[in-house]
């Protein structure tokens, strides 16, 4: 896409920089020149959004939590504005770092596949969802996990599978009041009242 930059060049210097000091330097000036060079681009447009993903690959080299902060608030600002090649890109961007734990990669699985719901691919959807689910290995107190049930109704329900939405909106109110986690108790009765009302709709179903 348009705000792809220079991979190879990146990949390059990052080999040619053998010492971590000069290498974690050089990754906090690059984040600093990045950042400031999306400024002079502007807000909107695709040179300024290259600049800002090349920012965010030195921030999560530097401080994997913060990068992480980042790229879920810019995330879901662009999916909510209906840009998912914008979208996947951060994730890319991401994955790109390469030294995530599983359950870090199991969110950016899950996020791949929300985007897939969005943009109504469900088999898409639900086969990144259920890889997420499967990298979780039975960790049902993880946030991700919640997070993986919550979409994977949602992709059932859309693609009309309503009985195993109603099981998975169910799984996940019951994660809900494990956790006493009052949002995961609200997604799963808003999820579960609107495939009960597809099913009152659709009798057949």
């Amino acid at each position: 896409p348009a705000f792809s930059i220079h991979p190879q060049m990146r990949t390059r210097l990052v080999a040619t920089i053998r010492d971590p000091g000069r290498l974690r330097s050089w990754h906090s000036n690059a984040v600093e020149y990045f950042n400031s060079r999306a400024q002079v681009a502007g807000e909107s447009g695709d040179r300024c959004f290259a600049f800002k993903l090349e920012a965010l690959f030195h921030l999560a080299k530097l401080d994997a939590e913060e990068a992480w902060t980042s790229a879920r608030a810019t995330y879901d600002e662009v999916l909510g504005q209906f840009r998912p090649t914008r979208a996947e890109a951060i994730l890319e961007t991401l994955r790109d770092v390469g030294r995530w734990t599983v359950f870090e990669r199991a969110e950016l699985e899950a996020r791949m596949g929300w985007i897939a719901v969005v943009t109504a691919d469900y088999d898409v959807a639900i086969s990144r969802l259920e890889q997420a689910r499967e990298m979780c290995s039975g960790r049902t107190d993880l946030p991700v996990y919640g997070m993986v049930l919550q979409h994977l109704g949602e992709a059932h329900r859309l693609r009309g599978d309503y009985k195993v939405a109603l099981e998975l909106f169910d799984e996940l109110g019951e994660l809900g009041r494990k956790a006493k986690d009052q949002r995961l108790g609200f997604l799963s009765a808003w999820g579960r009242s609107l495939t009960l009302k597809l099913l009152d709709d659709v009798p057949s179903a």
